[in-house]
């Protein structure tokens, strides 16, 4: 038996070789909302970071996620108090997890990719496309603010100016335009994806003392920034709810 082999609604995974890879299916932004299977996924990263036998983490996206899903019953009850008590809690403890795995963590996108996602990978070590990858940045089409991962790392990566811009006007980037900005790191064909995720885990984990997590530890910002920004999110995201 794989002792990394998990198979629910959410997400499958499984070890191959020293890496644990991680494969997200279509109504994978319900983590979001069930605490339960938001526990399953983070014990998970834990105790692949924590088992001196594996050397890093790989994340694959389904092609197409349930768009806005996660955050569906917080649009539908505005006043649920409790939902908003959860979602703040589950993003984050997702957000700060990420930025203390300290192993090498790889995301592998491939077709739809929502921006709410990207914000979530953005903290990795790095971010592989496929050809037929696009990344929506469309929350503003459902009145919503877009997610605290996004509106703290985009401004890092692509400057505040075009972060804001690409929110505003709800654009959606090709895998070559989110290359050309830094937003993703490679761009290979389907067929190359999940072998190239488990070779890069296997080049930076190859440098001595852990020195490849280390830098992207540095570059991340502290926790208590994060959790700021996350304060100010969920403050415009009940604002806005209460205006739908």
């Amino acid at each position: 038996m794989n002792a990394y082999e998990n198979n629910n609604s959410v997400f499958f995974s499984e070890r191959i070789d020293h890496t644990v890879v991680i494969e997200f299916r279509k109504a994978a932004i319900n983590l979001l909302k069930d605490v339960a299977l938001a526990n399953e996924y983070m014990q998970l990263l834990k105790a692949a970071d924590e088992d001196s036998t594996i050397k890093g983490i790989v994340l694959i996206n389904d092609k197409q996620f349930e768009k806005m899903a996660g955050i569906q019953e917080l649009i539908e009850n505005p006043g649920n108090i409790k939902a908003i008590a959860t979602f703040r809690n589950i993003i984050e403890r997702l957000l700060l997890l990420s930025l203390n795995i300290s192993k090498p963590i790889i995301a592998g996108f491939h077709g739809n990719v929502s921006s709410e996602y990207l914000g979530i990978v953005l903290p990795f070590d790095a971010r592989i496309a496929t050809t037929d990858s696009c990344i929506n940045f469309n929350t503003m089409r459902f009145g919503l603010p877009p997610s605290p991962g996004l509106t703290f790392f985009l401004s890092r990566f692509i400057g505040q100016g075009k972060a804001l811009k690409l929110i505003q006007q709800t654009q959606t980037l090709t895998a070559e335009e989110a290359l050309s900005l830094g937003l993703i790191t490679e761009v290979v064909t389907y067929e190359q994806l999940k072998d190239h995720c488990l070779k890069t885990v296997d080049k930076l984990s190859a440098y001595p003392a852990g020195a490849a997590t280390i830098s992207r530890m540095l570059f991340n910002p502290v926790e208590s920034e994060l959790e700021a920004h996350i304060g100010r999110y969920i403050k415009a995201l009940t604002l806005t709810m209460s205006r739908l």
